[in-house]
C-alpha cells in the first residue's frame, strides 16, 4: 500500500503490524486513536467539535466513529467527516485511515472536500 508519502506508509504499518483483516485492522486503528493524549478540537463541515473518543464497533461497513459534542449535544459522526488541525497527531492518523482505506483525501489538507464543486474537482476520473 502506498499513498506517496513515506510517513504515512510507516505510520499505516505501524497500526496495523499484528492485526490480520479489516476487522482487526480497524480495532488497531480505534487503539492507536486512545493511544493519543488528547484528541483535539476538530472541525466538520465548518463547525467546531470536541472529539470525546473514537471507536469502532464491529461493523466494518461503518468504520470508525467519532463521538463529537457541540452546544451541549452529542452527536456520532464518521472520522472521515472530520478534520483536525494540520500539525496534530490526530490528523496525522486520520491521513493514514484515510489512505488504508484508499480515500482520495487521504494526503495533504486532511478535510474531505466539503461542497460538490470541490469534489468534483478531487476526483481523479473527472
Amino acid at each position: 500500500m502506498s499513498c506517496d508519502n513515506h510517513e504515512i506508509d510507516d505510520l499505516i504499518d505501524e497500526v496495523i503490524v499484528d492485526a490480520y483483516g479489516g476487522d482487526e485492522e480497524l480495532s488497531s486503528f480505534e487503539c492507536a486513536s486512545e493511544e493519543l493524549d488528547v484528541l483535539p478540537d476538530a472541525t466538520e463541515v465548518g463547525e467546531v467539535v470536541e472529539v470525546l473518543h473514537i471507536r469502532y464497533d464491529g461493523d466494518e461497513r461503518w468504520g470508525l466513529i467519532a463521538r463529537c459534542r457541540r452546544n451541549s449535544q452529542e452527536y456520532p459522526l464518521s472520522l472521515l467527516d472530520l478534520a483536525f488541525p494540520g500539525d496534530s497527531k490526530a490528523a496525522r492518523l486520520v491521513a493514514a485511515y484515510r489512505c488504508w482505506l484508499g480515500s482520495p483525501y487521504a494526503l495533504g489538507d486532511s478535510r474531505r472536500p466539503s461542497t460538490p464543486m470541490d469534489l468534483g474537482r478531487a476526483l481523479p476520473w473527472t
